[in-house]
């Protein structure tokens, strides 16, 4: 028994909760506790909205670290935890601090809730854009599965590659909303920003700013909204057609296939 606590046993952290003045949490920072004082440094910026990453890799040297917009100066408090297998204790009450900008710049108040407002809009439809992205090349990957079934496996449907055949070519066609025509591009041909394209130039454009919003940045936001949504209506099409055609080979007790729920055993 003893031995199984001492293999079981998790590393003791500190969690450290950034709120901003209206008690909104921000960001959370995990740090090992030590002897002494612990301190941590924190670069103002808010979670970035992109998915999930537990082994997030370092940026290069020319790359940007996957991080959210910087906050606005005010008011914002910190709070500790102490995190030891799953029991969590506050052991430092929020203590207020103030993030000051440089004087470089001339901003009113309703400038400053503009922008704010603003770049969790793009945050926003960051989350949504890159959680789809990872969803379609999900699907992407199990409809090879489903290929693979189809083609190997005894007792299923052949006529249902044809039905595939069409799934992948409106997925390739969502794939092109989404990165842009890359077939055009590699001849020479001009092509517009995918809305994708057009995300990220404007991220990367508030990434290092905190001045105010441009019009050409709202107008480029409008159409991310407006193509996304036309791209998320046709990788929802492609789901469904997907998940019918998986439930059709449930009847031929085909084996496991990555991303099933828990009710595959049953068929």
């Amino acid at each position: 028994d003893d031995l199984k606590k001492e293999e079981q046993e998790e590393s003791t952290q500190l969690i450290w909760v950034i709120k901003d003045g209206t008690g909104k949490e921000l960001k959370k920072l995990i740090s090992s506790p030590s002897k002494g004082i612990n301190r941590i440094s924190w670069n103002l910026r808010m979670e970035t909205t992109s998915p999930l990453n537990p082994n997030k890799p370092k940026p290069g040297r020319y790359e940007s670290s996957d991080d959210g917009h910087l906050v606005m100066p005010g008011k914002y408090t910190v709070e500790i935890y102490l995190l030891k297998n799953g029991v969590i204790e506050k052991i430092i009450s929020e203590t207020s601090f103030l993030v000051k900008g440089l004087n470089n710049q001339i901003k009113n108040n309703n400038e400053n809730i503009t922008l704010t407002n603003f770049k969790n809009e793009v945050a926003e439809l960051n989350r949504s854009i890159s959680g789809s992205e990872r969803l379609m090349n999900e699907y992407k990957e199990k409809m090879e599965f489903i290929k693979l079934a189809l083609t190997s496996y005894p007792n299923t449907d052949l006529k249902l590659l044809a039905e595939l055949r069409n799934i992948k070519l409106a997925l390739h066609d969502c794939e092109v909303l989404f990165y842009g025509d890359g077939i055009k591009a590699s001849k020479e041909f001009e092509t517009p920003p995918s809305f994708n394209n057009r995300l990220g130039n404007v991220t990367y454009q508030l990434y290092e700013s905190t001045a105010g919003v441009t019009t050409t940045q709202k107008e480029n936001i409008n159409i991310v909204r407006e193509e996304y949504q036309l791209f998320r209506s046709k990788l929802d099409l492609i789901i469904a057609q997907l998940k019918t055609i998986e439930q059709t080979l449930d009847s031929s007790n085909i084996p496991y296939i990555k991303g099933k729920d828990e009710k595959w055993k049953q068929h």
